[in-house]
This record gives structure tokens, sequence and C-alpha cells, in this order.
């Protein structure tokens, strides 16, 4: 079993070896000077970085149920930089509705409200947003 004494003078040996033989320390990963946007990430301007970004759930569901018709679809397109529902495309228009099916929205946001339109051949034809419901950020 090593003493003590003896673990210190090898540590000391390894340190002060490491240092004559290489062991000099670069900086290359430091930035040039204080505006090096090569080497210092710029957090507060135009480009959006990891550290600020909002925690979004990436899409929103949109449901259609009732109505007395089956498979119609839609999707809501979501403004990337507010989280507000800026629109609904129908993706699946559906058929045999006697009434406009009901709404359901779910994501991240809250109280996000739209209305389905549907024509006299039973499908839907258009889905207006009645409240956007910005997302929790």
């Amino acid at each position: 079993m090593f003493n003590r004494k003896f673990l210190n003078m090898l540590v000391s040996l390894m340190v002060l070896t490491s240092l004559l033989f290489g062991g000099s320390i670069k900086a290359t990963a430091a930035p040039a000077g204080p505006v090096d946007e090569t080497k210092v990430p710029h957090y507060f301007g135009p480009n959006p970085n990891w550290a600020l970004s909002p925690l979004r759930q990436a899409d929103v569901v949109v449901d259609l149920t009732g109505g007395d018709g089956t498979g119609a679809a839609a999707q809501a397109i979501v403004d990337p930089q507010t989280g507000a529902i800026t629109a609904i495309t129908i993706t699946n228009p559906g058929s045999g509705y006697t009434i406009a099916p009901t709404v359901g929205i779910t994501g991240i946001g809250i109280d996000a409200a739209a209305t389905a339109v549907i024509d006299t051949s039973g499908v839907v034809t258009a889905i207006t947003v009645d409240a956007v419901a910005c997302s929790l950020v």
C-alpha cells in the first residue's frame, strides 16, 4: 500500500511533467472580441437559440365530432412567433353530415374555438376560427 507522502509526490511530478512537456493551455474557443458572433452566442438578437426557445407543442389537434357524418378531418395552422391559431385547413371534408360537427381543439394553449360549416351535400366546406388561443410560453 502506498503512503500519502508518496502519492503527493507522484501527483506533483505528473503535474510538473505535463506543464514542461506540452501542457500549455490554448484558448482556441475564446472569442476574438466581444462581438465575435462565431464564438459568442447571440442570445437576444434576431436569431433563435435554444436558451430562449418557447416550449410549445408542435401540433394542435383538431377533432370534428357529431353532426351524424363521418370522416371529416382538419389541421390547425399555428403562428410560430405567438402560438396563436391563424387558420384551420380541412384535410378531409367527410360525408353524411346533417348538422355541422363540433370542432374540438386541443393543445398547449387555452380558449381556442372554431365553428364548422357544411353544405347541402353533407360535407364540411369550411372551419372558421372564432378565438385564436395563444399558447402558454
